[in-house]
């Protein structure tokens, strides 16, 4: 398998110039990940670009819940414990020829969400500190990747937003939110 992925599979590459993008692809890197395999994790410092060439991939957020137990050891004695118990859930599917980890391109340079094989994948790997140096060189080509960054990200806010209603009134058993 070649070591430097053709990235003009990509639609967020599309309408670059043939020597911009073969320069992004110099320095990117095709990676192979096994089902299970951790991309990243939530907030891990954020330091590549992805593509997903084949494959899938759940971006996942950990929910963490308190729950006080009791237990009575006699009449007079009630002990309470606090339990933790964490459920991921899946927050966005990747799919092929998708862009995901553009938490590296966006201060604070954090992950926003946890990236897990549910397949074997191929997934090109681009560092982030390469691609900024390029922005640098070529503002035009910074601005017109910055934008379809901020196109990704609206659509995962949209996406998360969606999940967050759909989750809140089916615990509350209402139709809407405005409805409460």
């Amino acid at each position: 398998m070649n070591n430097h992925p053709d990235l003009s599979f990509f639609p967020f590459f599309m309408n670059i110039s043939v020597d911009r993008v073969s320069e992004i692809e110099s320095f990117s890197i095709l990676q192979s990940y096994k089902k299970g395999d951790v991309v990243f994790q939530c907030n891990e410092s954020a330091q590549n670009l992805f593509g997903l060439v084949l494959g899938k991939v759940e971006l996942t957020l950990l929910f963490k819940e308190e729950i006080i137990t009791k237990d009575i050891k006699h009449e007079d004695y009630i002990s309470t414990n606090i339990e933790i118990l964490e459920k991921p859930v899946v927050i966005e599917n990747v799919k092929n020829r998708d862009i995901f980890g553009w938490s590296a391109l966006v201060e604070p340079e954090k992950m926003t969400a946890t990236a897990k094989c549910s397949s074997d994948c191929d997934i090109v790997v681009i560092p982030a500190s390469n691609l900024k140096e390029l922005f640098i060189k070529d503002p035009e080509l910074g601005y017109l990747l910055s934008n379809r960054i901020s196109v990704i990200i609206a659509q995962r806010l949209n996406s998360r937003t969606q999940k967050l209603v759909d989750t809140w009134c089916s615990l509350y058993d209402i139709e809407t939110i405005g409805s409460i």
